[in-house]
């Protein structure tokens, strides 16, 4: 039974870290929108951030 609470918290693990990683690319990088569009405050994107070694590179905007 131990080991189904391992998995599950492996599989909720994963779906933070790439739903987070979607979020900050959508938001280019601006770890205030990429909060807004998760549903979590900014210090809590930040935590996920340094949970999963994940880094946020603000994307340029292209102008054509």
């Amino acid at each position: 039974m131990k080991e189904s609470k391992g998995r599950l918290r492996s599989v909720r693990d994963e779906a933070e870290r790439r739903e987070t990683e979607l979020c900050l690319d959508e938001a280019a990088g601006n770890i205030a929108r990429a909060a807004r569009l998760l549903g979590v405050s900014r210090p809590q994107v930040y935590n996920i951030m340094q949970k999963y070694g994940l880094t946020s590179t603000r994307k340029p905007k292209v102008v054509t």
